[in-house]
């Protein structure tokens, strides 16, 4: 019952993303920290999956329930690897970031195979 603090996702795909990569830029801003490799790593991911995902924010599915849901977790994931950067959790940051991967590219996936059917 962790999604007891969720708020109404309803069509705010887009925003939560949105809000997402501007954590991504500050991640990317204080990534110093961590050791070269696994910064050079979160760089280039994060940067990769905003190039990928920022072009598709205009699509139908972004407005659904559950792209908002799946939204709203991203967003999340990504303000928790911000605090593990932060931190200089490195074992931690890298789980998140592999957790972060994943969900973007199922949301991916999904939005670019969404088809609208109106019968």
């Amino acid at each position: 019952m962790s999604d007891a603090k969720r708020p109404d996702v309803t069509g705010k795909g887009p925003a939560l993303i949105r809000e997402m990569l501007e954590v991504f830029k500050e991640i990317n801003e204080r990534d110093a920290s961590m050791s070269p490799e696994l910064a050079q790593r979160i760089k280039t991911t994060l940067l990769a999956k905003g190039e990928q995902i920022e072009p598709l924010l205009s699509r139908a599915y972004m407005k659904t329930v559950k792209a908002g849901e799946t939204s709203w977790a991203c967003k999340e994931l990504a303000l928790n690897l911000k605090q593990s950067v932060e931190s200089c959790n490195e074992a931690e940051a890298l789980a998140k970031l592999d957790q972060l991967e994943k969900e973007l590219d199922g949301l991916t996936h999904k939005v670019k195979t969404f088809v609208v059917r109106m019968t």
